[in-house]
């Protein structure tokens, strides 16, 4: 049975397996075992080899509806880096691929648009300019006066 890596919240690497979800738990030169997510299952997964085995059982159902709304997620960050759509028109594309269940078990849609927005201010978190890169003509208004006063943003020296 195929196994698939995503990256969570924090950016670290889980593991999905046969409908489960696992955090890394140990990790040497001949297996990695995996932990559940729901820290009240025991279960453990390992990988020998590239092969992927289940040595301790669940104590619940699987969740096959997760890994959806995980890729649908990774999807809408995806669009939000690479087109200006809005998160409505995102989502709305993005939707036909779920039921009814699925929708239902997805994030508020507020959440998931302050996630697009979120995404979008990461790529210009560290954009700086200076005020020799803004051209003559829009530092100057109709009336002839500096149009950039003083700069009160996070990167200012005073």
């Amino acid at each position: 049975m195929n196994f698939e890596f995503y990256l969570n919240q924090k950016n670290n690497k889980n593991l999905y397996f046969d409908g489960y979800y696992y955090n890394l738990k140990t990790l040497n030169e001949i297996e990695t075992q995996w932990r559940c997510i729901n820290r009240k299952c025991f279960g453990i997964c390992v990988i020998i080899n590239s092969e992927c085995s289940i040595i301790k059982k669940h104590n619940h159902e699987k969740d096959c509806i997760k890994i959806k709304l995980i890729k649908l997620k990774l999807e809408c960050k995806k669009r939000a880096i690479e087109t200006r759509d809005n998160p409505r028109t995102i989502l709305t594309d993005l939707s036909p691929i779920l039921n009814d269940d699925e929708i239902f078990k997805m994030s508020r849609f507020k959440t998931i648009t302050d996630g697009i927005t979120k995404e979008r201010n990461k790529q210009f978190a560290n954009f700086k300019v200076e005020i020799q890169d803004i051209p003559r003509f829009l530092q100057i208004t109709l009336r002839n006066e500096q149009f950039l006063q003083f700069d009160s943003g996070i990167f200012s020296e005073s």
